[in-house]
């Protein structure tokens, strides 16, 4: 039987931040991980105003140019506020020298001339230390807003205090997943319900994007050649990433937690085209997922062309997983917007 919803709600815009000589315009992204009863938040691309007005007050949102701005290919916040819209108004993000949020995924000299860049999918702490995944973006023409594409996946880790994040490498190579089918987004979601890490990640072959697994030993997380990779739903493993089967079909992000009100897995993402939220469960990790539950049109911009980047937020749900949180991103550096959903 399928969860039946007894309500959504719209909750509007995740309140935008401010210091001392930058505002928020706007960013993507909006993963977020629960560690000692705190949050991270990981945002990708990030647009930051720092054009006062007359009177040296205040702070303008618009119009913004380059010396009125400062654009980041990534940043991270963390905060300790135990609801989800108060965690969102209470970030705390790593800074640089000027006090203005900085990038906690740097890419060296030679890539930013290359046209690279970074934007963090999704981790999970182990002694200490933040392991978190994510994907280099190639922008091969400049002129253009959708001239980027994937490069491959990497991993880096994290000190939670400073901020301060080292990129893991093999052969003085980052890219320690390459590109499977069209494109891959590898640690899109991390989950570790025993000894073992299991990680989702997005393959589109076409215009179909679909859900993989892989798992490693928690001790080896940074240890490339020591995942398996889901090869049957039975479930099998194989050491190939290429043997990695599809689980379902979903998009390039989506999120993945234990519901304990539903008492199955609960997979959320969105169809950005459409512009529509959608959900599917499954008893185990590996499925089998049910068909997709869809939950009608998001709200949107009239000039947004498309949704993106829906994640569900597991630590800040309600009474058992009865009641979930999902944000979502549009173009053209909005905040993030927020949608509350109550299962029957």
């Amino acid at each position: 039987m399928r969860p039946a919803i007894r309500s959504i709600r719209y909750l509007g815009q995740a309140p935008a931040q401010a210091g001392a000589g930058w505002f928020l315009a706007g960013q993507d992204g909006g993963q977020s991980i629960s560690f000692e009863s705190k949050t991270l938040w990981l945002f990708s691309d990030t647009l930051l105003g720092t054009r006062p007005d007359e009177d040296g007050d205040k702070l303008l949102s618009r119009p913004l140019s380059r010396r009125t701005s400062h654009f980041l290919a990534n940043c991270a916040a963390v905060s300790q506020e135990p609801s989800f819209e108060a965690s969102l108004r209470e970030l705390r993000y790593y800074k640089d020298p000027q006090e203005r949020p900085r990038e906690i995924l740097c890419a060296n000299e030679q890539e930013r001339l290359a046209g690279y860049r970074f934007w963090p999918e999704h981790g999970l702490m182990l002694d200490g230390k933040l392991f978190l995944f994510y994907i280099g973006i190639h922008q091969f023409d400049p002129s253009s807003t959708w001239g980027f594409r994937a490069v491959g996946s990497g991993l880096a880790v994290m000190d939670p205090t400073s901020g301060v994040a080292e990129r893991v490498r093999k052969n003085d190579d980052w890219r320690l997943w390459p590109i499977l089918g069209d494109d891959l987004h590898f640690g899109v979601q991390v989950i570790r319900p025993d000894d073992f890490v299991y990680v989702f990640s997005s393959r589109r072959v076409g215009i179909f994007s679909y859900a993989l697994l892989s798992r490693v030993p928690a001790a080896e997380i940074g240890v490339p050649s020591a995942y398996e990779y889901l090869s049957s739903t039975e479930p099998a493993w194989s050491a190939d990433a290429a043997e990695g089967c599809e689980l379902t079909v979903c998009s390039p992000e989506f999120s993945v937690s234990f519901n304990r009100y539903l008492e199955r897995y609960l997979m959320v993402y969105v169809d950005s085209y459409a512009k529509q939220l959608l959900f599917r469960t499954a008893p185990a990790l590996w499925g089998p997922y049910s068909d997709a539950v869809n939950l009608g049109v998001l709200p949107h911009a009239t000039k947004s062309t498309l949704v993106s980047l829906g994640f569900e937020h597991p630590q800040f749900a309600r009474d058992g997983g009865k009641m979930v949180f999902v944000s979502y991103c549009q173009p053209g550096f909005t905040q993030n917007a927020l949608v509350a959903l109550t299962f029957e």
